[in-house]
């Protein structure tokens, strides 16, 4: 079982390629209750209220699923993703999302799905297995910030140890 690099993760770009990145980037996968070991993709159930916000569930108990990013490896969706938009459709956007992805954060996926969709991402992530954090900026798929930093007393010194494992 790996060790979790968790935090948050920033999305940022226009209404439409927010959405395109949701809608194509974002899967929903599991497997059916009674079959444990045959993996499936669902999809995803997106609910879009009358003033443009948009929801989606985390978990589907139903299909005992998760959210993931498409094209990556192992990098889930911990939360509820509930993004608030404005009707600007030509304004940037950010959005948080609260990510894990096994043993670290592996930029290179990341660049390519922004290159791909359109977006920009900048990661803050937490391991306290191996007492690491990174920091993390993608702009337009270009790596722009790699930042790693270990600790001698993840404890103390991180910002919240209570994240990673």
């Amino acid at each position: 079982m790996p060790n979790w690099c968790e935090g948050v993760l920033k999305v940022r770009g226009k209404k439409k390629e927010l959405l395109n990145f949701i809608n194509s980037g974002i899967i929903r996968y599991g497997y059916p209750r009674d079959e444990l070991d045959d993996y499936t993709q669902y999809p995803l159930d997106v609910k879009i209220d009358k003033y443009g916000d948009l929801f989606i569930n985390e978990t589907d108990d139903k299909n005992h699923s998760w959210l993931y990013f498409k094209d990556s490896r192992r990098l889930f969706i911990e939360k509820d993703v509930n993004w608030l938009f404005w009707d600007e459709e030509d304004e940037e956007h950010i959005q948080c999302l609260d990510i894990k992805q096994a043993w670290r954060i592996e930029p290179y996926y990341l660049i390519e799905i922004s290159k791909k969709y359109n977006v920009d991402f900048r990661v803050m992530a937490f391991e306290c297995g191996m007492c690491f954090s990174q920091e993390i900026e993608i702009i337009k798929g270009e790596l722009t910030l790699y930042k790693e930093n270990q600790y001698d007393d993840y404890n103390w010194e991180v910002y919240d140890p209570r994240l990673g494992g």
